[in-house]
C-alpha cells in the first residue's frame, strides 16, 4: 500500500515539473495525460432575463 502510495506522489510531482517546466499549454503537458489550457471549455454565461415590452 505504500509503494502505491508513493509512485502515486512521484506521478503527480513529475506533471507538476512538466507543467512548470514546459508551461500548461504545452504538448509535453498532453503528452502526460493533462489537458491544454487553450482546450479547456469556458463556463457559459447565463444570460439575464430581461423582460420584454
Amino acid at each position: 500500500m505504500r509503494a502505491e502510495w508513493e509512485f502515486h506522489n512521484a506521478v503527480l510531482a513529475m506533471k507538476e515539473v512538466i507543467r512548470g517546466q514546459y508551461g500548461s499549454d504545452s504538448d509535453q503537458a498532453q503528452a502526460v495525460g493533462l489537458k491544454k489550457k487553450s482546450e479547456r471549455k469556458r463556463p457559459n454565461r447565463k444570460k439575464s432575463g430581461a423582460i420584454a415590452s
